[in-house]
C-alpha cells in the first residue's frame, strides 16, 4: 500500500496553474470592482438608512417628550380652568345670596314702611272719626239742649260749651281705650 501524500494528490490532479492564476486574478479584479462600485454605494445607502432611522427615532423621542410636556400643560390648564370655574360659581353664589339678602331686607323695609303708613292712616281715620263723632254729639247736644230749654241758644256758643265739656270729659287719647264711650 502506498502512503498518502498530499503533494502526490496535487500532482495527480493535473491542475493548470495558468488557468488557476487567471481565475484568481479575475476574481480579485471582480472583487476590487465590486468593492469600489457595489459595496461602497451599498454601504453608503445602508449608512444613510441607518442615519435616517436614528434621526427618526430621535425625532419620535423628541415629539414624545413634547407631547408629554403638552399633556402636562393641558392637564394643568384644565385644573386652572376648573379652579376658576369653581371660584366663579362660588362668587356667583355669594352674589346671589347677597342679592337675595338685599331683596329680603328691602322687602322687610318696604313692608315695615307700608305697615307704618297703614298705622298712620288708621290713626288719622280714627282721629277724623272721633272729631266727626264729637261734632255730631255737639250738634245733637245743642239740638237736645235747645228743645229741652225751649229756646234756641247761640249755636256758636253752644258748640264751644259742649266741645269744652267733651274735652274735659272725653279726651281723644282716652276715647280710644274705652271705645269712645264715657257716660
Amino acid at each position: 500500500m502506498e502512503q498518502f501524500n498530499p503533494l502526490n494528490v496535487l500532482s495527480e490532479m493535473h491542475l493548470n496553474w495558468g488557468y488557476i492564476l487567471t481565475q484568481v486574478g479575475s476574481f480579485l479584479i471582480l472583487l476590487f470592482l465590486m468593492a469600489k462600485f457595489l459595496f461602497k454605494p451599498l454601504q453608503s445607502l445602508l449608512e444613510e438608512r441607518r442615519e435616517r432611522i436614528r434621526k427618526a427615532i430621535e425625532d419620535a423621542e423628541r415629539e414624545r417628550r413634547e407631547a408629554e410636556k403638552l399633556r402636562k400643560e393641558y392637564e394643568q390648564y384644565l385644573v386652572r380652568i376648573e379652579d376658576e370655574a369653581r371660584k366663579k360659581i362660588q362668587e356667583a353664589m355669594r352674589e346671589a345670596y347677597a342679592a337675595r339678602d338685599e331683596l329680603l331686607s328691602q322687602a322687610r323695609a318696604d313692608a315695615q314702611r307700608m305697615l307704618e303708613r297703614v298705622r298712620r292712616e288708621l290713626e288719622y281715620e280714627r282721629e277724623k272719626m272721633l272729631i266727626e263723632l264729637r261734632d255730631f254729639i255737639t250738634d245733637m247736644s245743642v239740638a237736645i239742649a235747645g228743645k229741652a230749654l225751649g229756646k234756641i241758644l247761640d249755636m256758636k256758643a253752644h258748640r264751644q260749651l259742649i266741645a269744652q265739656i267733651l274735652e274735659e270729659e272725653l279726651p281723644l287719647e282716652n276715647a280710644s281705650g274705652n271705645g269712645g264711650r264715657n257716660s
